[in-house]
């Protein structure tokens, strides 16, 4: 069984083995986004391996994070900007009048959140090579997982969610497309982060191989 947690940066996840303890790249798997996986039979990540008394990575427990309730009071302010904005570009530009132009706008902020979601991945890689002096070239180890065609529903839930806010947005013709929007693009954001998770809820329990310079050890 593997026992995952997490590390003090969201897209690396820490596994201890009887090899040794690893640091995961969620980042770095095949298929590269899990989220899109619905029945994989083989799931790769790419590790290194770091030695067992190293808590560098550990999660800080007693230190304080920003949460969830502090996010969204720091992007209120912006969010009512975007709506204001977004809300007087219906309105008095008759954005509705012209239907591939808003079909554009829906698929442009599930693109906007999809960026974000690469940049903050990124910045994760840049706070890697900051806390423990990390090259992305030294990947030393892959974590192969065998799900046996295991199914991973976030898709499916993802595009009904999608769809549905898809057809809300195409049917309102009174400026709350703009709300819409936004919802739209923090659906995606959401679902884009779930996928750092996946492996955690779903592959604990599965025979896996570690993988280092064309060996294998069978777990």
């Amino acid at each position: 069984m593997l026992k995952w947690s997490n590390s003090k940066i969201g897209r690396y996840k820490i596994i201890d083995t009887q090899k040794g303890r690893f640091i995961v790249d969620t980042f770095r798997s095949t298929p590269k986004i899990l989220l899109l996986a619905t029945s994989p039979s083989i799931v790769k990540f790419k590790m290194f391996q770091i030695s067992s008394n190293n808590d560098a990575f550990n999660k800080d427990k007693g230190k304080p994070s920003i949460g969830t309730l502090s996010i969204v009071l720091i992007t209120q302010p912006f969010v009512t900007l975007i709506y204001q904005l977004g809300k007087q570009l219906f309105i008095n530009y008759s954005v509705n009048d012209y239907m591939i132009f808003k079909v554009f706008l829906f698929i442009s902020s599930i693109l906007l959140s999809i960026g974000i979601y690469i940049f903050v991945s990124k910045v994760d890689e840049y706070k890697l090579k900051k806390t423990g002096s990390i090259k992305i070239t030294e990947y030393s180890h892959d974590l192969v997982i065998k799900t046996n065609g295991q199914k991973n529903y976030s898709i499916i839930s993802f595009l009904v969610l999608l769809i549905l806010m898809a057809f809300i947005y195409l049917k309102s013709q009174d400026g709350t497309e703009a709300v819409i929007l936004c919802v739209v693009s923090l659906i995606t954001f959401g679902f884009m982060m779930i996928s750092r998770y996946i492996a955690q809820t779903n592959y604990k329990e599965l025979e896996y191989e570690i993988r280092e310079n064309g060996s294998s050890d069978v777990k």
